[in-house]
């Protein structure tokens, strides 16, 4: 902890090391850290030393996280009565990422969920870039130019998104979902090609209240545009008592000659 400016300002920081036998997060196999691994980094460091719930998280993301190389977090928040605490990723002292998180108190999640009907069928694996059945957190979606809609599946009581609360859904179980509903309308509404890539350039979070791991939630768009081969999708979350939370998503996509440009190119 130091003194600057007559605040004090706490930064916690933790180290990242990929764990490539993870059965969500290398689910196919990749050529950098996904960018929902950095966002659990964050959520891990945040909650495991400061009291509250995630209600707000947004990340830039500037570089390519390779998988072999530790990634160092840190999180610093000042005395000035500000909730939002600064984040940065950064491996060999180049900056990956960075944004902030914003940890409080929230009302309690319904103690029993409403009761739902039977859970629909997970969308096929291909269209949301996964491998396993058991990681597509997706299904009955119902996909348009004007909007589109899905229900989020329940995962099982040992999965890695689970790992750290087995009574709530995570953020980034819930960030997670929104980006296979937001790959799901790049192949079946737009049209994007099964072999294109998305890379995303920011990610935004916030959710008002936590969502119990039986909650039925439905996912809506609120912004879906592609233009110029940018992606920009708003996705709500609906519950039962209304929307709860939301999540952005900011990108692009690109054929395998212009990815293999970006990904390569800052080396």
């Amino acid at each position: 902890m130091t003194l600057a400016l007559d605040s004090l300002v706490l930064t916690l920081e933790g180290t990242l090391i990929a764990d490539q036998q993870d059965t969500f997060y290398f689910d196919h196999p990749l050529d950098h850290l996904p960018a929902t691994l950095l966002l659990d980094g964050a959520v891990d460091l945040a909650t495991a030393s400061l009291p509250g719930h995630v209600a707000e998280m947004h990340v830039k993301f500037h570089r390519f996280g390779e998988i072999d190389e530790p990634v160092d977090v840190r999180l610093t928040q000042t005395s000035d009565g500000s909730e939002r605490c600064a984040l940065r990723f950064s491996a060999r002292d180049a900056d990956l990422a960075d944004g902030h998180v914003v940890l409080r108190e929230m009302p309690p999640a319904p103690a029993v969920p409403p009761v739902r009907g039977p859970e629909p069928a997970p969308v096929d694996r291909a269209l949301v870039h996964r491998h396993r059945t058991d990681n597509v957190a997706i299904g009955g979606v119902v996909a348009g130019p004007d909007g589109s809609a899905a229900e989020i599946l329940d995962l099982a009581a040992d999965h890695p998104l689970r790992r750290r609360d087995a009574a709530h859904r995570s953020p980034v179980e819930l960030i997670e979902a929104a980006r296979q509903l937001t790959t799901f309308i790049g192949h079946a509404v737009w049209e994007i090609p099964d072999d294109w890539k998305y890379v995303f350039s920011a990610v935004g979070y916030e959710q008002r209240r936590p969502v119990a791991a039986d909650e039925p939630l439905r996912l809506r768009t609120s912004r879906m545009s592609l233009h110029r081969r940018r992606i920009d999708v708003v996705v709500e979350l609906e519950a039962a008592d209304g929307v709860v939370g939301s999540v952005s998503i900011d990108g692009l996509v690109a054929a395998p000659r212009i990815y293999q440009h970006l990904r390569w190119s800052q080396h």
